[in-house]
Order: structure tokens, then C-alpha cells, then sequence
């Protein structure tokens, strides 16, 4: 009878018991307990809100001071952005002068005016039967106007828009600029100067372009203007044109977990903000040093640059109202990140 432990072979039982079979069982331990901690590591990534550098985040307001906020409040609609955004790489890119100059004598006919005499404060102007363009060095800006009145009847916006699109693309053929819907303003010519006004009587669509990423407009700093603006009249003709020599190239990289309005309200109250654009009417001088109140009433999402790294980090852009600790109010555009950031709570 052969002998038996536990009612088992003997050789099975002293196969199972050898010291081989126990380490490789233990392996197999191990090996399980680290294919399920880094699982577990991946689930807490996933779930874990990522989040951009600091040194990404635009503290400083457009004229280089910092301000303190209290008693910010929004009331307008809700914003709703995607669960995520990616951070975007970008690139200054800049049109050599001449080259600028010889794209406006191509496509529109013009020719040099005299020079203006040295030391002169004018700038150089090229005119064509219709046009006049002027070039300021000074901000690398070139305008081109229309030497006739704009017609009258109304402009058609989306004709506007097909003809505004073609002439910019002939001047920037390698930047992809494109036309920032959400800020195309129509206009009334009636009065001599151009008022704002519905569309039903607009007979000039101003049009503004920039490049985007991930269908949101880029600026460069706290800067909030765009690279060219086309004005269109109800002739569907170009009526006037500001452009830069200056772009940015752009590239997505890694995508970020976005907050809502109302977490980004908190942070512009927590500081975590700054203010890119204001307009006061008082003639005494605003301060930013403290703002004491605010009423904000629209908002919106665009990506910014952060001019040491090149890095463009989505943002919200809040405009309304804001009171200075002199109790003076002032028209202001505040912006705050739309991401996740080490700034947020």
C-alpha cells in the first residue's frame, strides 16, 4: 500500500512541500501585490486632478502691478467649457517688414507716396485709387483705409466674414489666423463715426483674427488684441484694416482638468487673477492696489501666454465693473486660469 499524507500521494505531497514550489509561489505573491499596486497608482492619477507649473500663471495686471480682490461677484451666464483643455505650446513669429510692405503693394495695388522728410513724425504712406496705407513703425502696426465713405444698406455678416477671411489669409498665407466670432461687432456708419449698433442697421461688420487652439483665441501676455481686424462694409468691400507684423504659432501638449466660473470667482477673490484691460471715466487716476468690490456680468475662455516659458494656459476673461479702495469704479476685464492649478483650493 503506498503511504499517504492527508490522504494525498506521497509524492504529490512532497512535490507541493519543496522548497522550489514555495518560492515560486511566493514570486507569483509578489508579482501580483506589484501588477496591483500599479494599478492602483494609475487609478489615483486618473482620478487625481493634474495640474500646470506655477510658474505659468499671470499674476501681474497689464501695467505691471498686482491687486488684491474682495467682494468679486458674477452675475451673468453660466460658462460651460470642456472637462479638459490642453496647456499649448506656441512660437513668436514675426513678418520682416519689407515683406509686409510688398504683400499690401500686391494685393491692393499700391504705390509710395513721397517719403516724409527725415525727423518727421509721420509715417510712410502707399496710396492706390482707393486706399491709403499707413505704416507705425513704432508698434510694427500697418492700417489701410478706404479712401471712400462705406455705402449705405445693410451689411451682410456672413458674406462679411468669407471676404474678410480671403484677405487675411492672403497677408498671413502661413499663420491660419481665424475669425474670433464671439467679438465680430457691427456698426453704424450714419453719424460720420462708427457706433455700435443692431444688424439690422449695421453697414460695417468689424472683424477680428488670431490664431486658435482648442477653438479658443491666444493671446500673447494679458494682451487681448488680436492680430488683424478687417472692417467690411454692406458692399461687401474692405472698408479698413489693422494688422501686425507680429504672430504665434501654436501647439497643443498635455491636457489639464478645467474648474468652473464659480471656482474661478473664487480664486480672482483669493487673488489668483489680474486685470488686463480697464477704462475709467473719472479724471482722477484709478488704483489696483486694492479692489474693494466688483460686479462682473460676462465671461468667456482663451488661451494666454506666459511670456518667459511660451506656454499658453486657457483662462476665463471677466468683465464688469470694479471699485478701487477710493471708492472710485472703473470698467475692467479680469482674467483667472480655467485650469487646475497650484494657486486653485
Amino acid at each position: 500500500m503506498t503511504a499517504t499524507n492527508n490522504n494525498r500521494p506521497l509524492a504529490y505531497t512532497q512535490l507541493n512541500d519543496s522548497p522550489q514550489l514555495r518560492q515560486f509561489g511566493w514570486t507569483r505573491k509578489l508579482l501580483y501585490l506589484a501588477v496591483a499596486s500599479v494599478l492602483i497608482a494609475l487609478l489615483l492619477k486618473a482620478l487625481t486632478p493634474t495640474q500646470v507649473e506655477e510658474q505659468a500663471i499671470l499674476q501681474k495686471n497689464y501695467n505691471n502691478t498686482v491687486s488684491q480682490f474682495n467682494n468679486v461677484t458674477y452675475s451673468g451666464d453660466v460658462v460651460l467649457i470642456p472637462k479638459k483643455l490642453p496647456v499649448v505650446e506656441t512660437e513668436t513669429i514675426t513678418i520682416e517688414t519689407n515683406a509686409f510692405i510688398n504683400t499690401f503693394l500686391t494685393n491692393f495695388s499700391l504705390t509710395a507716396d513721397p517719403a516724409p522728410e527725415k525727423g518727421s513724425t509721420y509715417p510712410q504712406i502707399y496710396s492706390s485709387l482707393d486706399y491709403k496705407l499707413y505704416i507705425l513703425p513704432e508698434s510694427n502696426t500697418f492700417q489701410l483705409v478706404s479712401k471712400n465713405p462705406p455705402p449705405s444698406g445693410v451689411v451682410g455678416e456672413q458674406k462679411a466674414l468669407a471676404t474678410a477671411q480671403e484677405i487675411v489669409d492672403k497677408l498671413y498665407p502661413d499663420a491660419k489666423l481665424q475669425p474670433l466670432l464671439a467679438h465680430v461687432s457691427l456698426g453704424s456708419s450714419a453719424g460720420g463715426e462708427v457706433v455700435p449698433t443692431t444688424s439690422d442697421k449695421a453697414d460695417i461688420a468689424a472683424i477680428p483674427f488670431t490664431i486658435q487652439a482648442a477653438n479658443l483665441p491666444v493671446y500673447s501676455g494679458q494682451s487681448l488684441n488680436p492680430v488683424v481686424v478687417v472692417w467690411i462694409n454692406s458692399s461687401n468691400k474692405l472698408q479698413k484694416l489693422q494688422a501686425e507684423t507680429t504672430y504665434l504659432s501654436a501647439s497643443a501638449q498635455r491636457s489639464y482638468d478645467t474648474i468652473t466660473y464659480t471656482q474661478a470667482l473664487r480664486n480672482i477673490n483669493d487673488d489668483q487673477a489680474s486685470i488686463a484691460s480697464s477704462i475709467y471715466l473719472d479724471p482722477g487716476q484709478v488704483s489696483y492696489d486694492q479692489i474693494t468690490a466688483g460686479s462682473l456680468n460676462s465671461a468667456g475662455v482663451e488661451y494666454h501666454t506666459d511670456p518667459e516659458t511660451g506656454e499658453a494656459v486657457p483662462y476665463y476673461r471677466f468683465s464688469g465693473d470694479l471699485t478701487d479702495a477710493q471708492n472710485k469704479t472703473f470698467q475692467a476685464e479680469v482674467i483667472t486660469p480655467a485650469i487646475q492649478t497650484k494657486f486653485s483650493n
